[in-house]
């Protein structure tokens, strides 16, 4: 038997995102921040934008996980992925801007305090 749509499902938008760049629980709300890496300009490297918000109860946020967590172990079980890929996330480069002022801040000499 097939389950029967939710109702306003193709009202609803569809948001693509590379990744949730952040996620945190304040006063029993879980707040999640999407980005999708995209070209700012012609020629440019592409850098985290975000996308989309979202916002939902713990108890709905540990729901999700739950179900998250079966679909990562059907997942492994299914040689889809291996045992660590989806612990900890893939470090990207830093963006260029980040770069440009690392390098600025390797370069000034340290400030000597007055204080004693």
């Amino acid at each position: 038997m097939a389950k029967k749509p939710l109702a306003g499902a193709a009202e609803a938008p569809e948001i693509f995102a590379d990744e949730a760049s952040s996620v945190t629980i304040r006063r029993n709300v879980a707040r999640f921040t999407f980005t999708s890496d995209r070209p700012l300009g012609e020629g440019a490297d592409a850098e985290p934008v975000v996308v989309g918000h979202l916002a939902m109860s713990v108890t709905g946020f540990l729901s999700l996980y739950g179900r998250m967590d079966s679909i990562v172990r059907q997942l492994r079980e299914a040689g889809r992925i291996g045992a660590g890929e989806a612990a900890a996330p893939a470090k990207k480069p830093a963006p260029k801007a980040a770069k440009k002022v690392a390098k600025k801040a390797a370069k000034k000499p340290a400030k000597k305090s007055s204080r004693k």
